[in-house]
């Protein structure tokens, strides 16, 4: 038996029928695509739950996702903007040995959410991702107050969408739970510009 739930709905499809296992499949990837590596941890926490038993004659699959519009206000604590020519990381990536490269990028990058994509990247793009998580690092740290700014470490610092697409910047290790670092990254050839903007989030609904 095959159960599907959306948006507290729940509806029950044939047991062993292909059309329904090729749907488990589709549930599986859309399931899989908002929980991704730029997926807040947070939002997942808060907004997905999935389940699954298999046994031999039958699959048992409960899925549930919906994401509730929440009210918030917002009240800026910082602005930060950074910009960047990527022909600096060019050429620190191509004149340099490879283990400066390695060590470098280790220092910028998150070793979970973004080290694993820059590895699997080609060298132009990996000089663009580079840069651009340089530049909203930076940006990020402008907006900190002094004593999160003595402790700020850029690999600790990671970039994701959330459900909509929109872009952020977050640290998990960052204490206060209730803001949000909204940000932005513009491109015009080598040129990168990023800006992060600092808010404290009030539930109003």
């Amino acid at each position: 038996m095959f159960k599907v739930g959306y948006g507290g709905k729940e509806s029950t499809i044939l047991k062993k029928d292909h059309n329904s296992i090729l749907f488990l499949c589709f549930c599986k990837f859309f399931a899989r695509s908002k929980i991704g590596d730029y997926s807040h941890p947070k939002l997942v926490k808060k907004n997905f739950f999935w389940t699954k038993k298999i046994t031999l004659y039958s699959i048992d699959i409960a899925l549930s996702y919906h994401v509730k519009p929440m009210k918030k206000l917002g009240i800026t604590l910082g602005l930060g903007v950074d910009i960047i020519n990527s022909s600096r990381f060019q050429r620190l990536l191509t004149s340099k040995t490879t283990s400066f490269s390695q060590r470098l990028s280790k220092r910028i990058l998150h070793p979970k959410h973004e080290l694993p994509r820059f590895e699997s990247m080609t060298n132009s793009r990996q000089v663009q991702f580079l840069t651009g998580s340089w530049a909203a690092k930076e940006a990020v740290f402008k907006t900190l107050d002094i004593e999160d700014q003595k402790k700020f470490s850029f690999n600790q610092w990671y970039r994701y969408h959330d459900p909509n697409g929109k872009p952020f910047i977050w640290n998990d290790n960052y204490g206060l739970r209730d803001e949000e670092f909204h940000l932005s990254i513009s491109h015009d050839d080598s040129l990168i510009i990023a800006t992060v903007l600092r808010q404290r989030v009030i539930d109003l609904s």
